[in-house]
Parts: structure tokens; sequence; C-alpha cells
């Protein structure tokens, strides 16, 4: 293969898309990367800084902060799906047992690698409104319930669905300030318009009507 041929066909900043190289996220930013290279000092025992471990509080992330450790109940769950042998355990708690097996039933092969529904599992689905209707006292059709890749794919798909086909007039979503940058970067992604409004710091940042309106 020549490199003639590798030049023609290599992705570079000239011919991607300009509205990928638009966006901007700043959890994921500058003070990021450079968080990653004082990281790296530490490790190889760079004793030139003040302090002799990086706290990431960039993104929410309890776990890796070391402020929430993680959650026996939840890790024997996803344990006993995804080795079902393990289950055969007898240090395995028997409500864990019964509530992996009652998800399995529901996958093909009883297997968590299947494939499932569009919509997500249908047992989930129905823990899901099940859950909604104790909550708000109302309730809820598991049918009309997506589930999505955590809450930032959910989001997309959101603002994906607000967008309009006229490609002469670009869309335009409002969004919070303070935001999460997720949603001015989808939005250069989608070349859509941010409209903005501000929430109401005075008032524990509630959502303000007339602000809205303004």
């Amino acid at each position: 293969m020549t490199n003639a041929f590798l030049n023609n066909r290599t992705l570079t900043i000239e011919n991607l898309n300009p509205r990928v190289i638009e966006v901007e996220y700043a959890v994921r930013g500058p003070i990021v990367i450079r968080a990653a290279e004082i990281e790296k000092q530490l490790k190889k025992g760079n004793h030139n800084f003040a302090f002799d471990r990086v706290i990431r509080a960039n993104i929410g992330d309890c776990h890796a902060s070391g402020n929430q450790h993680p959650i026996t109940y939840i890790r024997q769950f996803v344990a006993g799906c995804t080795c079902p042998s393990i289950m055969e355990s007898p240090d395995f708690p028997s409500d864990i047992k019964q509530r992996a097996q009652r998800l399995l039933s529901a996958c093909g092969g009883e297997s968590l690698g299947a494939y499932t529904e569009s919509q997500g599992l249908i047992t989930i689905r129905e823990d899901v409104a099940k859950y909604i209707e104790e909550r708000d006292g109302y309730p809820a059709n598991p049918s009309d319930i997506y589930l999505c890749n955590g809450a930032s794919d959910g989001i997309k798909t959101v603002i994906k669905l607000l967008m309009n086909t006229d490609q002469s007039k670009p869309s335009g979503i409002m969004i919070p300030v303070p935001q999460y940058p997720l949603y001015s970067a989808t939005l250069s992604e989608y070349g859509a318009y941010q409209i903005e409004y501000y929430l109401d710091e005075e008032n524990n940042w509630a959502l303000n009507i007339d602000e809205l309106e303004r």
C-alpha cells in the first residue's frame, strides 16, 4: 500500500466534519488533560508537587474520587447475571439469586448478551413503570418507556427528536445557564442554535417562567 494511497484515505482535521471540530466539552478539556499528565508524573515518583494525588471532580465521578464506595448489592447482581454459575456459591444472598434469575429468564437463551427489544428489556421497563407509579401516584405504561445507555445518550436522543428538517432554518434549542456541557456540545454537533435562559440562583437554581419567556 503506497503512502499516496494512505494520505488520500486518512481522516484529518481538514476533511473532518466541521460541526465535530466545533464541539467543546469542558469536562474533558485542557484541565483534565493536564490532570492526567500530573497523575502520570506522581506515579513515576515525581515529588515536585505540594500534593501526592489528584482528585477528579470534573464529571462528578464519585468512585474515582474515593467519595463513594461501590454498592455490593449491585455488583453481586451484575456478577450473577453475567456469570450465572457463580450463583451456585453459598456466599451469594438468596434475594440476589432470585432477582438475577428473573432478569435472565426474560433474556433470549437466558443470556445477558442476547438482543432485546429496541425499547430495552421488558422486565426492566416493567420495574421502571412500577417505580414511577409508586413515586408519582400515576400509572405508567412499560410500552412508553425507553431504556438508554446512560443519561447522555437519552439527552442526545431527545434533542435529535426536537430538530426540524428545514436546512435553511436551523433549530434553536433552549438550554439552562449554568448548563452541563453535553447540551452545548450536542447542539454544536447537530448544527443547532443554543438559546440560553438563566436559572434563578437565589431560589435554589429554580426554573423561572418569566425568564423562559424573556
